[in-house]
């Protein structure tokens, strides 16, 4: 009874649940290999709070972002209470398309025991879109009109539609032009919710 006792504590200590998306079932062994390979391979693009990692895999460029772990708290909500907030951005992802705007799609998201340490991985393709409207964040405005007046009209489109992001940061919206069109793409999207809103509440 001891040992049977140790052997779930053990499975406790380590265990791992990965969410793939059925479209990408042909990344399955990419996914399973990925804690092992994370901290070796891969191009850093940011590493601050969390690490965002570009893979390039079956000629797709593939984004990986290991969130940082949590405090000890946050552990508990999310071991019990919460998802987390890689199983959150990759759910997200599917609700956005789906009201008809862009963000990367998901491809799969990891979350890890390990030593009773909670650590998560969200998957998802990599945008294509290399700029942020953050570098319009201090203006100038004039000779940007037409830009600054497609982002008001993307961001009360999202509105209209139901979608909240309450991480609205100008690093998080990333911009293109094609055939002089501006086209904008969401990403750290696990803090978001979908409900009507008002104008007021927009």
């Amino acid at each position: 009874q001891k040992i049977r006792k140790n052997q779930k504590t053990l499975k406790f200590l380590s265990s791992m649940k990965i969410v793939l998306n059925p479209e990408y079932k042909f990344l399955q062994q990419f996914v399973q290999d990925l804690p092992t390979r994370f901290a070796s391979e891969g191009k850093v693009i940011q590493d601050k709070r969390n690490t965002i990692k570009v893979f390039e895999y079956k000629e797709l460029e593939i984004n990986v972002k290991r969130y940082r772990v949590p405090i000890f708290i946050n552990r508990i909500a999310y071991t019990f209470f919460r998802k987390s907030k890689a199983c959150r951005a990759y759910n997200n992802a599917f609700e956005v398309i789906k009201r008809g705007f862009e963000t990367p799609e998901s491809i799969a998201y990891i979350e890890e025991f390990k030593g009773g340490l909670l650590h998560y991985s969200y998957i998802s393709l990599q945008c294509p879109y290399r700029r942020e409207i953050r570098e319009y964040y201090q203006g100038p405005l004039q000779g940007n009109e037409a830009l600054m007046t497609a982002f008001a009209q993307f961001t009360a489109a999202l509105h209209e539609k139901g979608v909240c992001h309450e991480d609205y940061s100008p690093g998080n919206v990333l911009i293109a032009q094609i055939d002089g069109q501006y086209h904008f793409s969401l990403v750290d999207i696990n803090r978001m919710t979908f409900k009507p809103m008002n104008l007021e509440e927009g």
